[in-house]
Protein backbone atom coordinates (compact mmCIF):
# COMPACT_ATOMS: atom_id res chain seq x y z
CA UNK A 1 0.00 0.00 0.00
CA UNK A 2 1.28 3.44 -0.90
CA UNK A 3 1.87 6.23 1.60
CA UNK A 4 -0.94 8.71 2.08
CA UNK A 5 -0.27 12.40 2.64
CA UNK A 6 -2.87 14.55 4.38
CA UNK A 7 -3.51 17.78 2.49
CA UNK A 8 -5.84 20.48 3.80
CA UNK A 9 -8.44 19.62 6.41
CA UNK A 10 -9.34 16.00 5.77
CA UNK A 11 -8.48 15.39 2.13
CA UNK A 12 -5.93 12.68 1.49
CA UNK A 13 -3.70 12.42 -1.54
CA UNK A 14 -1.39 9.61 -2.49
CA UNK A 15 2.16 10.69 -1.65
CA UNK A 16 3.34 10.11 -5.21
CA UNK A 17 0.81 12.76 -6.33
CA UNK A 18 1.81 15.19 -3.57
CA UNK A 19 5.51 14.82 -4.41
CA UNK A 20 5.45 15.02 -8.19
CA UNK A 21 8.64 16.29 -9.85
CA UNK A 22 8.49 19.68 -11.59
CA UNK A 23 8.09 18.28 -15.09
CA UNK A 24 5.09 16.22 -13.98
CA UNK A 25 3.60 19.24 -12.18
CA UNK A 26 4.00 21.25 -15.37
CA UNK A 27 2.28 18.53 -17.34
CA UNK A 28 -0.51 18.08 -14.77
CA UNK A 29 -1.28 21.81 -14.64
CA UNK A 30 -0.50 22.81 -18.22
CA UNK A 31 -2.28 20.00 -20.06
CA UNK A 32 -5.83 20.80 -18.86
CA UNK A 33 -5.19 24.50 -19.44
CA UNK A 34 -3.87 23.87 -22.94
CA UNK A 35 -6.83 21.67 -23.82
CA UNK A 36 -9.23 24.35 -22.57
CA UNK A 37 -7.43 27.00 -24.64
CA UNK A 38 -7.47 24.82 -27.77
CA UNK A 39 -11.18 24.05 -27.44
CA UNK A 40 -11.99 27.71 -26.74
CA UNK A 41 -9.99 28.86 -29.76
CA UNK A 42 -11.73 26.33 -31.99
CA UNK A 43 -15.24 27.16 -30.73
CA UNK A 44 -14.88 30.93 -30.43
CA UNK A 45 -12.92 31.68 -33.58
CA UNK A 46 -12.44 30.71 -37.18
CA UNK A 47 -9.23 28.79 -36.43
CA UNK A 48 -8.87 25.23 -37.61
CA UNK A 49 -7.88 22.42 -35.28
CA UNK A 50 -4.19 22.79 -36.15
CA UNK A 51 -4.08 26.45 -35.17
CA UNK A 52 -6.16 25.74 -32.07
CA UNK A 53 -3.81 22.90 -31.07
CA UNK A 54 -0.75 25.14 -31.49
CA UNK A 55 -2.45 27.82 -29.39
CA UNK A 56 -3.28 25.20 -26.78
CA UNK A 57 0.31 23.95 -26.74
CA UNK A 58 1.65 27.47 -26.28
CA UNK A 59 -0.91 28.08 -23.54
CA UNK A 60 -0.03 24.80 -21.83
CA UNK A 61 3.67 25.62 -21.71
CA UNK A 62 3.11 29.27 -20.75
CA UNK A 63 0.80 28.23 -17.90
CA UNK A 64 2.24 24.88 -16.83
CA UNK A 65 5.89 25.87 -16.35
CA UNK A 66 5.39 28.90 -14.08
CA UNK A 67 2.69 27.15 -12.07
CA UNK A 68 4.90 24.08 -11.60
CA UNK A 69 7.79 26.22 -10.39
CA UNK A 70 5.48 28.16 -8.05
CA UNK A 71 4.02 24.96 -6.57
CA UNK A 72 7.47 23.43 -6.16
CA UNK A 73 8.83 26.60 -4.54
CA UNK A 74 5.90 26.65 -2.11
CA UNK A 75 6.40 22.96 -1.23
CA UNK A 76 10.08 23.58 -0.50
CA UNK A 77 9.26 26.65 1.60
CA UNK A 78 6.74 24.69 3.67
CA UNK A 79 9.17 21.79 4.15
CA UNK A 80 11.95 24.17 5.24
CA UNK A 81 9.71 25.97 7.74
CA UNK A 82 8.04 22.84 9.13
CA UNK A 83 11.22 20.80 9.34
CA UNK A 84 11.11 17.12 10.19
CA UNK A 85 7.88 17.12 12.17
CA UNK A 86 5.77 13.98 12.06
CA UNK A 87 2.73 14.09 9.73
CA UNK A 88 0.18 14.89 12.46
CA UNK A 89 2.25 17.75 13.90
CA UNK A 90 3.01 19.03 10.40
CA UNK A 91 -0.70 19.11 9.60
CA UNK A 92 -1.45 20.92 12.87
CA UNK A 93 1.27 23.50 12.17
CA UNK A 94 0.01 24.17 8.62
CA UNK A 95 -3.54 24.49 9.89
CA UNK A 96 -2.49 26.85 12.70
CA UNK A 97 -1.08 29.28 10.14
CA UNK A 98 -4.51 29.71 8.54
CA UNK A 99 -7.08 29.07 11.24
CA UNK A 100 -8.03 26.93 14.16
CA UNK A 101 -6.63 26.57 17.62
CA UNK A 102 -3.07 27.44 18.47
CA UNK A 103 -1.17 24.16 18.97
CA UNK A 104 -0.33 23.32 22.57
CA UNK A 105 2.86 21.52 21.55
CA UNK A 106 5.74 24.07 21.55
CA UNK A 107 7.52 22.35 18.64
CA UNK A 108 4.37 22.46 16.47
CA UNK A 109 3.65 26.04 17.49
CA UNK A 110 7.21 27.11 16.63
CA UNK A 111 6.93 25.45 13.21
CA UNK A 112 3.62 27.23 12.58
CA UNK A 113 5.18 30.54 13.59
CA UNK A 114 8.12 30.00 11.22
CA UNK A 115 5.77 29.08 8.37
CA UNK A 116 3.51 32.11 8.95
CA UNK A 117 6.51 34.46 9.13
CA UNK A 118 7.94 32.98 5.91
CA UNK A 119 4.59 33.32 4.11
CA UNK A 120 4.34 36.97 5.18
CA UNK A 121 7.93 37.62 4.06
CA UNK A 122 7.27 36.10 0.62
CA UNK A 123 4.01 38.00 0.32
CA UNK A 124 5.74 41.32 1.01
CA UNK A 125 8.31 40.63 -1.71
CA UNK A 126 5.66 40.48 -4.46
CA UNK A 127 2.98 42.71 -2.93
CA UNK A 128 3.52 45.80 -5.09
CA UNK A 129 3.59 43.76 -8.29
CA UNK A 130 0.42 41.84 -7.44
CA UNK A 131 -1.42 45.04 -6.44
CA UNK A 132 -0.35 46.62 -9.74
CA UNK A 133 -1.65 43.58 -11.63
CA UNK A 134 -4.94 43.74 -9.72
CA UNK A 135 -5.37 47.44 -10.52
CA UNK A 136 -4.52 46.75 -14.16
CA UNK A 137 -7.16 44.00 -14.25
CA UNK A 138 -9.70 46.35 -12.68
CA UNK A 139 -8.99 49.12 -15.19
CA UNK A 140 -9.10 46.63 -18.03
CA UNK A 141 -12.42 45.24 -16.80
CA UNK A 142 -13.97 48.68 -16.54
CA UNK A 143 -12.68 49.51 -20.02
CA UNK A 144 -14.19 46.31 -21.41
CA UNK A 145 -17.58 47.03 -19.84
CA UNK A 146 -17.59 50.62 -21.12
CA UNK A 147 -16.41 49.85 -24.65
CA UNK A 148 -17.89 46.43 -25.36
CA UNK A 149 -20.41 44.66 -23.16
CA UNK A 150 -21.63 44.40 -19.59
CA UNK A 151 -20.85 40.68 -19.80
CA UNK A 152 -17.24 41.59 -19.00
CA UNK A 153 -18.26 42.76 -15.52
CA UNK A 154 -17.04 39.40 -14.19
CA UNK A 155 -13.52 40.70 -14.89
CA UNK A 156 -14.23 43.60 -12.54
CA UNK A 157 -15.51 41.22 -9.86
CA UNK A 158 -12.39 39.04 -10.24
CA UNK A 159 -10.12 42.09 -9.89
CA UNK A 160 -11.99 43.33 -6.82
CA UNK A 161 -11.78 39.93 -5.13
CA UNK A 162 -8.07 39.79 -6.01
CA UNK A 163 -7.44 43.24 -4.49
CA UNK A 164 -9.50 42.42 -1.40
CA UNK A 165 -7.40 39.28 -0.90
CA UNK A 166 -4.20 41.33 -1.18
CA UNK A 167 -5.51 43.61 1.54
CA UNK A 168 -6.90 40.86 3.78
CA UNK A 169 -4.23 38.14 3.62
CA UNK A 170 -1.32 40.04 5.26
CA UNK A 171 -3.64 41.28 8.02
CA UNK A 172 -4.70 37.70 8.69
CA UNK A 173 -1.09 36.48 8.73
CA UNK A 174 -0.10 39.30 11.12
CA UNK A 175 -2.91 38.27 13.48
CA UNK A 176 -1.94 34.59 13.36
CA UNK A 177 1.72 35.51 14.00
CA UNK A 178 0.61 37.55 17.03
CA UNK A 179 -1.47 34.67 18.39
CA UNK A 180 1.32 32.14 17.82
CA UNK A 181 3.91 34.47 19.37
CA UNK A 182 1.74 35.19 22.42
CA UNK A 183 1.22 31.49 23.01
CA UNK A 184 4.97 30.87 22.59
CA UNK A 185 5.84 33.61 25.13
CA UNK A 186 3.39 32.39 27.77
CA UNK A 187 5.04 30.71 30.78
Amino acid sequence: MRDVVVMGDDAQVRSYLANLPRWALALATGLPFGIAIAVTLKIAGPEGWTAAAVGGLIGAVAFGLPVAFAIDMRRRMVRAAIGDLPADKSKAARRAVDRGPIPADPETRAAALRLAAEQLHRFRRVHKLTVALGVLLLISGVGQVVTTSAWHSSNILFALVWLWGLWYWPKRLHRRIELLSEATNEP
